[in-house]
């Protein structure tokens, strides 16, 4: 049976890329990796994720404000009921029920926001790597973290507008600070949830901009921290990274008996545990078709959305088609998905994270240079080009079309916004269900004062 189950996983990987692959051209083809100064093992991971010194280094202080964080049951209860918060976030107001929970949940984390904030002023961000099978899922608990510390702040933020602004604007800041030190986080969580915390900066700032006046300072402040990093240099450094640790995962079935259940955990499925999960052959040829679908998806991430000609869409299609053969032996075929199709198809999903992370970045930039001007003449630009120089050094573009970012002045503010998944200009619709993004819907940065 062992026998039968090796010669289907050779013939499905084979199949997937119909070439052979001997371990020399695998390690041939590692080695053009290593000369490029990208990651192809742990040792090589470690340093190009570089540690820093203990009293330098914030992940010790985050790791004290995540043992300091208390979750709130009631919060939790209260904000399931949508008739909570009524109509867009930028304009909603909370009921006094809300506003008594949300202070007792601020409250009961003073000091854990005390830890946070003592965090951000280290210069360096260094959480320890450590892996074998299931490991890189049970070490990177800190990034599942950030989300309560995000929505901590986003929930304090809903208390001090429109009362305090001035306190307000510091969160805000604290949250757009607190998005940078997922910054070079090798980890493939890390995008998702850094994308999850600049799409919540982008929905305060839209609130404070709607229901208070702001000042020039405050939004030079957020200018310069949205500014630091360069995403499109971190979104290469994240599908690099990305690689490194699927070969480390393939290395690591090459080198030791797997078993399926140690590949995958599912509640709905057991797999019996003394089944090998493929030939030393055919692991050869998964590591190999790994390596065929990575490499154009390295290069591809350095360049903008609109420069790829779609062409992350045909690799996503590619791996579907090329998992998607039938086998007689259906745990098998399971298996091959998974292998394959399931570790390129969540690389390139992060990707996609990372685009919407970096259009977020692009519109709050414009929305922050209309702010600016505002200030300056009193009144909101006609166009985008009226920002140029003063506030902006050029319009910028719309990374799903390579076109200037559209801006439509309306009756009660304005909406800048990109045109998104679709790439179809619908006139600065908002999106209200993410589902819904590929079919309708812009994303926009919207304010109504």
């Amino acid at each position: 049976m062992f026998v039968a189950l090796d010669c289907l996983g050779v013939w499905v990987l084979v199949k997937l890329e119909r070439r052979y692959y001997s371990m020399d051209d695998i390690d041939a083809r590692l080695e053009v990796i290593r000369q490029q100064g990208l990651p192809t093992n742990e040792e090589e991971l470690q340093s190009w994720y570089p540690d820093a010194p203990d009293e330098e280094n914030a992940a010790l202080v985050f790791e004290k404000a995540f043992d300091a964080y208390h979750e709130s049951e009631e919060v939790t209860e209260f904000f399931k009921d949508p008739a909570s918060i009524s109509g867009p976030l930028r304009t909603a107001e909370l009921s006094q029920q809300g506003r008594q929970i949300l202070s007792r949940y601020v409250a009961d984390n003073t000091e854990c926001l005390r830890l946070v904030r003592q965090a951000l002023e280290k210069p360096r961000c260094h959480f320890p790597l450590e892996f074998h099978i299931g490991s890189v899922y049970e070490k990177r608990y800190h990034v599942f973290e950030f989300r309560n510390l995000r929505w901590l702040l986003q929930y304090k933020t809903a208390l001090e507008i429109p009362g305090d602004p001035v306190a307000a604007w510091d969160t805000l800041l604290t949250e757009a600070r607190l998005s940078q030190v997922l910054a070079g986080e090798p980890f493939d969580m890390a995008p998702l949830f850094r994308g999850s915390l600049e799409n919540s900066v982008r929905v305060i700032l839209e609130s404070i901009l709607t229901r208070t006046e702001s000042k020039d300072s405050e939004l030079v402040a957020l200018s310069q921290i949205l500014s630091r990093d360069d995403l499109q240099a971190a979104e290469f450094r994240i599908a690099a990274a990305d690689r490194c640790l699927g070969i480390i995962l393939f290395y690591d079935f090459l080198f030791r008996p797997v078993s399926i259940s140690d590949l995958i955990r599912r509640e709905d499925r057991v797999y019996p545990s003394e089944v090998p999960i493929l030939s030393q052959l055919a692991q050869k040829q998964c590591l190999a078709a790994y390596l065929d679908f990575m490499e154009p998806v390295v290069e591809l991430s350095k360049l903008p959305r609109y420069l790829r000609d779609g062409r992350m869409d045909e690799l996503g299609a590619r791996v579907k088609d090329s998992a998607a053969g039938t086998l007689a032996n259906p745990t098998f075929d399971e298996l091959a998905r998974n292998v394959v199709s399931s570790t390129i198809e969540t690389a390139l999903h992060r990707i996609n994270s990372m685009d919407r992370c970096c259009a977020n970045r692009t519109l709050m930039l414009a929305g922050i240079a209309i702010e600016r001007y505002r200030i300056a003449n009193g009144r909101l630009p006609e166009t985008l080009d009226a920002l140029v120089p003063q506030f902006l050094n050029a319009v910028p573009l719309d990374i799903y079309d390579g076109r200037p970012l559209r801006y439509l002045k309306r009756d009660k503010g304005y909406v800048v916004y990109s045109v998104y998944e679709n790439e179809r200009d619908d006139g600065g619709a908002e999106i209200h269900d993410s589902k819904e993004s590929k079919e309708k819907g812009d994303l926009t940065f919207i304010v109504e004062r």
